[in-house]
């Protein structure tokens, strides 16, 4: 994140009144490699969001430990994003709207559905197919669609707790690899 030197101090210094916070709160002091640490992976969150996850934290956290990065990040990340849906929640939600729209699934049904139905309950509903989910057995449907929102949901979560950067590095170095693996297979095509 790139910040000018003045508000880079003024960042490091509300970051450091949130990490003191935590210190007195669960009475161990802060490392300074602990601190910058700590430091490199929350200094993207906003620095009022993060002052509440570590109040959160202390009043939650049961050791005498300092609360994990882990942590501090989850509860950040729940204080920004909205409430996500239930599974069943999502699927009383779609096939509320699928009753709602015609049979058929033009132009316009598409509309109304992505105007009353949660993205994420789209994207899985698309990946089943509209066909399947209109007109397939209705048991068996409800358990695939519970279980991939589950799995999608689960994996949206596990990538928006991550540090922008260190999400960033791990893609670069995931296509980096996938790269060199595609450029050994071909090499043993030719041989």
């Amino acid at each position: 994140m790139d910040r000018k030197p003045h508000h880079e101090h003024q960042h490091r210094e509300s970051f450091a009144q949130a990490m003191a916070l935590v210190s007195a709160g669960v009475g161990i002091e802060i490392t300074k490699l602990q601190a910058e640490v700590y430091y490199e992976l929350l200094g993207d969150l906003p620095m009022e969001v993060l002052r509440l996850a570590c109040k959160r934290a202390v009043v939650e956290h049961r050791y005498h430990t300092l609360p994990p990065v882990g942590l501090l990040r989850e509860l950040a990340v729940e204080i920004m994003e909205p409430r996500e849906l239930e599974a069943d929640e999502a699927w009383a939600r779609l096939r509320g709207a699928l009753a709602r729209i015609c049979y058929t699934m033009g132009a316009e049904e598409v509309r109304e559905i992505k105007a009353t139905v949660p993205a994420l309950a789209r994207e899985v509903a698309e990946r089943i197919g509209w066909n399947q989910i209109r007109d397939g057995k209705a048991d068996v449907v409800r358990g695939q669609f519970l279980r991939l929102y589950d799995a999608r949901r689960a994996q949206r979560k596990r990538v928006e707790l991550l540090p922008p950067k260190l999400a960033m590095e791990i893609e670069l170095v995931a296509e980096r690899l996938t790269l060199k693996e595609e450029s050994d297979d071909g090499r043993h095509l030719g041989d």
